[in-house]
């Protein structure tokens, strides 16, 4: 648990140091979206790395995740952080042998640090959120969890489907309203950011 913990803090280091060059990249990238047609669009390199983190524990997925960000390969990232997430809540809601204070806090603490700067340029483009979790969704369908497979506990894996089916269909519900929420969100963090240079 403490080398996981250790490279836990590595990430976090190597993710925190260049915080403010990452942030005003996440909202570059992401505004560009549209101009270069890469709404929804992965690099066919991802689904490689997907396959062969399928036999492998789910922090997996976010220590790939996290070395993607640092390619500033956002979407990518983004398909694997939300891959690992709902495979994670499938392993730990499943597995008998589940501790919270073991994969629970592991999960957690890999969802936390990740999850903003994930979440912050997916808020920039609803329709490439909605595009990345239905590609997430399809993969999940298509592929099994070889570490854990969906057949110890097919009504679980299926939740974690229907979860994240969920998500997208409240996107497309409430597009408009999360663009609102959203936009507020990012001229609220700009201004925080421009204050920290200054």
């Amino acid at each position: 648990m403490r080398k996981i913990l250790t490279l836990i803090i590595l990430i976090a280091f190597n993710i925190c140091s260049a915080q403010t060059d990452i942030y005003t990249e996440i909202y570059q990238n992401a505004d560009s979206l549209n101009i270069k047609g890469k709404v929804g669009i992965l690099e066919n390199q991802v689904y490689k790395i997907a396959d062969s983190l399928s036999v492998k524990h789910p922090m997996e997925y976010f220590k790939a995740s996290a070395e993607l960000l640092k390619e500033r390969k956002f979407n990518e990232a983004s398909f694997l952080y939300y891959l690992g997430y709902f495979r994670y809540r499938y392993f730990n809601s499943s597995n008998p042998n589940y501790q919270a204070s073991g994969d629970g806090a592991l999960a957690g603490a890999f969802s936390s640090m990740l999850g903003e700067p994930v979440k912050m340029y997916l808020h920039c483009n609803v329709e490439n959120f909605i595009s990345i979790l239905n590609l997430t969704v399809e993969y999940m369908k298509s592929n099994d969890y070889t570490f854990y497979s969906k057949e110890k506990d097919l009504e679980k894996y299926n939740l974690q489907l229907i979860n994240a089916s969920t998500v997208v269909e409240d996107l497309k519900l409430k597009k408009n309203k999360y663009k609102k929420e959203w936009k507020k969100e990012r001229k609220k963090f700009e201004k925080l950011l421009k204050d920290n240079i200054e």
